[in-house]
Order: structure tokens, then C-alpha cells, then sequence
């Protein structure tokens, strides 16, 4: 009966070891990979040399860019009204 108490408290201690030891090591993946994607985030937008976001452009850009859009899709191609023939 002593070995029997002694086998589940061995048992129930190992367990509980694996469970502090799994605990610890999900955490500490997380948090590497949280520093892991920041830092790269970083050293992309310091590599590209522009704003992470597009919604950093300032106003000017923004109405460069919808103005080209725009001049593309109003004119419409030159040939457009001739009959095929």
C-alpha cells in the first residue's frame, strides 16, 4: 500500500511539472514572437524608407493619387467612337 501512495505522488508531481514547464515555455514563445514581428515590422519600414500605414500619407499625396486615378478612368481612348472598318 506505501508503494502504491508513493507511485501517485510521484505521478502527480510529474504532471504538475510538465504543466509548470509547458506554461513557461507557451509564454516565452509568445513573447518572442511578439518582439520578433515588432522588430521586423521595423526594419521593414526603415528598409522601404516610407510610412508603415497608408493612412500616414498626408493630404497632398492623397489627392495626387486620387487625381491620376481619376484623369485615367474620365478620358476615355481616342478610338473609341470609330467604326471597325
Amino acid at each position: 500500500m506505501e508503494s502504491n501512495m508513493n507511485e501517485e505522488s510521484i505521478l502527480k508531481r510529474t504532471l504538475i511539472l510538465t504543466g509548470k514547464l509547458v506554461g513557461i515555455f507557451s509564454i516565452w514563445v509568445a513573447l518572442v514572437s511578439v518582439v520578433a514581428i515588432f522588430a521586423a515590422g521595423r526594419m521593414v519600414v526603415a528598409l522601404s524608407g516610407g510610412a508603415a500605414e497608408p493612412s500616414a500619407l498626408s493630404p497632398s499625396d492623397a489627392t495626387k493619387k486620387d487625381e491620376g486615378a481619376g484623369s485615367r478612368v474620365k478620358n476615355p481612348p481616342v478610338n473609341a467612337n470609330k467604326p471597325n472598318g
